[in-house]
């Protein structure tokens, strides 16, 4: 187990915790009036320099970690996207490998808890209570954050989470779990996991009709056509391009249902859809995913792990 306070290199506990503080100090009281987001739906979780720094961090941190868990950080893409900033917050007990089994055993990731959580970390392993409501019982999970890119969606959307995120953002992740998981806050959720916010807004939207419209259609158009607005998505596209009278009877019932979905394809597309809160506006979302590709890649962090593994 690692001590509870120790320099890496440069960094130290005060170091992190005064970047994340920093990053939190840039929000004005009047930045964000209420109701006002033009022009601030698709602002990115990192900065290019951020990210380096953030690849530097953990580069100098990773020796300190046991070889046998080292791998849950550096073997698989949704980690290093998290250790970058591009995505701040990942869940990593549905990591898969190549044979489509669960890649990590669930002990591992209380042991890594015990290296990371550190306060010279910028990263946090947070263990998520399963839901247990009888309807939706599921196991618990592990989230892994990237402390500096969570603190800049804050800073970036301060009016969307609570005073207590900016105080102590380490203590409002991990004790605090109902206030940002899916299940309870998808918008809080959506930004933290380094989505835009055009595309939450649209997604927490489309939760709430998305049910709404298969009651509707099941009750008032029949079973047939509420089969295919569940089978819709995983449907090849000529057998899409063969459905247009179903499609113009789930438009009718997006109409009739006064959806504020922009239309039913885009309705039927998302539904189900592994991306789910991206695809509301095609155009901007690419650019979007595509800037965050460009800082992933200028960040180094292939090359450096690469460069330690020949060593």
């Amino acid at each position: 187990m690692l001590a509870e306070k120790r320099e890496i290199g440069n960094y130290s506990s005060d170091s992190i915790n005064d970047k994340i503080q920093s990053i939190m100090s840039e929000y004005k009281s009047d930045y964000m009036q209420e109701g006002d987001i033009i022009g601030k739906e698709y602002l990115l979780p990192v900065t290019q320099q951020e990210a380096k720094q953030n690849v530097n961090l953990f580069m100098q941190l990773l020796p300190q970690i046991p070889q046998d868990l080292q791998y849950i950080l550096t073997d698989f893409q949704e980690s290093k996207e998290c250790i970058v900033g591009i995505t701040p917050e990942r869940v990593l007990n549905d990591l898969i490998t190549d044979n489509g089994e669960f890649a990590v055993p669930y002990e591992q990731f209380d042991r890594l808890q015990g290296y990371i959580n550190t306060p010279y970390s910028n990263l946090l392993l947070v263990n998520v209570p399963a839901i247990e409501d009888g309807e939706n019982d599921n196991k618990k999970s592990y989230s892994l954050f990237n402390l500096t890119a969570a603190a800049r969606v804050i800073q970036n959307y301060p009016d969307f989470f609570p005073v207590t995120a900016k105080q102590n953002l380490r203590e409002w992740l991990q004790k605090n779990t109902e206030e940002w998981r899916e299940a309870k806050q998808p918008l809080r959720y959506g930004l933290l996991s380094g989505f835009p916010l055009n595309a939450v807004l649209n997604y927490e939207n489309f939760l709430d009709s998305s049910m709404d419209l298969e009651t509707y259609v099941r009750d008032s158009l029949g079973e047939t056509e509420a089969n295919f607005v569940q089978e819709y998505p995983f449907s090849a596209s000529p057998v899409r391009q063969a459905t247009k009278k179903y499609q113009s009877l789930i438009k009718k019932a997006v109409k009739d249902e006064q959806s504020l979905l922009p239309d039913a394809e885009t309705l039927l597309l998302s539904m189900h859809n592994t991306g789910r809160f991206i695809g509301f506006d095609k155009k901007k979302d690419t650019q979007y995913i595509n800037d965050l590709h460009k800082i992933f890649k200028s960040s180094g962090i292939n090359q450096a792990l690469s460069s330690r593994k020949r060593r």
